[in-house]
C-alpha cells in the first residue's frame, strides 16, 4: 500500500481447503493513496482473488460491492489499484485490479484486449482495457477504459488527438512513450502505476480535473514520469507522488495548474518513500 489508505477492522480465516480469506471493516483512501497487489496470478504457488481455493488468498471490504461489466473487455476496475509482478521482490504493475463477489483480483485476461500491431488501435477500441503491446498511431480522439502493458514490447503511442482514459488508469512494465497525442482523463485522477518510464516526448500531455497522482514502490530513479516538448499540462487537482516515484520537466507549466485553487486546488504532495524528503529528487526540473 502507498499514499494513505486506511482500512478498518479484520478478521482472518486460513485453511488448507479454503484458502485464506481476510475480510476487512472499511476501506478509505485520501490524498491519492494507492494499493498495489502482489502475488502470483493462476499458478501452483497461489494467487490473490477467485473462488476460495486451497491457493487463494482473498481480500474483501465491507464498503465495496462487485463492479460491472465483469467477464468482458470493458470491465470495471479500482483505478487506484494494481497487481504488482509476482516475484515476492518485484516492483513493476502488470494490470489493473477489480472487485468480484470473491473481493479483490486482477483482471483476468478475457477482460482486456491486447494491442500486438499498428493495425489493431482504433475505434473498435472504445470502452475497452487495452493492453498495449506495440507501436500504434493515433489520429481524432478515442475513449478507452483504461491503458496498460503487462511486458513483452515496449509501447510507444505516435499521432495525434486525445486519447481519454476515463476510469483514470495507466500502468506499464516497460518503458511507455506518448508521442504526440494527449492523455485526457476528464475529472477522475488520472493514476499513473510505474513499471519502467512513461516519456512524453511529443506535445502532447496531460488533461483533467481530478488531479495527477504518480506511484512507484521502486528505488530505482528511472521510473518516473518525463515530459521533454509538452508545452503545457492543462490539468488541475494537483500533483501527487506516492513512494519513490519522480516526475521530471523542463518547464513550470508541465506541472499543471498549481495556482487552482477551490476542490481542484493545485499542489505538489508526497506521500512516502524516500527520507527525508527532497523536492528536487522527487520532482526533477532539466537544465
Amino acid at each position: 500500500m502507498d499514499g494513505l489508505v486506511a482500512i478498518s477492522n479484520g478478521r482472518t480465516t486460513a485453511g488448507a481447503a479454503g484458502g485464506t480469506q481476510v475480510d476487512f471493516g472499511t476501506l478509505t483512501r485520501t490524498n491519492g493513496g494507492v494499493l498495489w497487489l502482489r502475488a502470483p496470478t493462476g499458478t501452483s504457488n497461489g494467487q490473490i482473488g477467485g473462488a476460495p481455493g486451497a491457493l487463494t488468498i482473498n481480500y474483501r471490504f465491507s464498503n465495496l460491492s462487485p463492479l460491472s461489466g465483469l467477464g468482458t473487455t470493458s470491465a470495471e476496475i479500482l483505478p487506484w489499484a494494481a497487481q504488482v509482478t509476482s516475484s515476492r521482490t518485484g516492483t513493476d504493475p502488470t494490470r489493473p485490479v477489480t472487485y468480484d463477489v470473491n473481493g479483490l483480483r486482477p483482471l483476468a485476461d478475457s477482460e482486456f484486449t491486447s494491442v500486438t500491431s499498428a493495425a489493431s488501435w482504433g475505434a473498435g477500441l472504445t470502452g475497452q482495457n487495452i493492453n498495449l503491446q506495440a507501436t500504434v498511431t493515433n489520429a481524432g480522439n478515442l475513449t478507452i477504459n483504461s491503458l496498460f502493458n503487462t511486458g513483452t514490447t515496449s509501447p510507444t503511442l505516435n499521432g495525434s488527438g486525445t486519447v481519454t482514459i476515463t476510469s483514470g488508469y495507466l500502468s506499464n512494465f516497460l518503458t511507455f512513450t506518448i508521442n504526440g497525442p494527449n492523455l485526457a482523463f476528464g475529472s477522475n485522477p488520472a493514476y499513473f502505476h510505474l513499471g519502467f518510464p512513461v516519456n512524453f516526448t511529443g506535445a502532447g500531455g496531460i488533461l483533467g480535473s481530478g488531479g495527477v497522482v504518480v506511484s512507484s514502490i521502486s528505488n530505482s530513479t528511472s521510473y518516473l514520469v518525463s515530459f521533454g516538448a509538452t508545452t503545457v499540462n492543462d490539468f488541475t487537482g494537483g500533483l501527487t507522488i506516492n513512494g519513490q516515484a519522480r516526475v521530471r520537466f523542463n518547464n513550470d507549466g508541465q506541472l499543471g495548474n498549481l495556482a487552482t485553487t477551490g476542490d481542484n486546488a493545485g499542489g505538489i504532495y508526497l506521500n512516502g518513500g524516500i527520507l527525508p524528503f527532497v523536492l528536487r529528487e522527487l520532482v526533477q526540473k532539466a537544465a
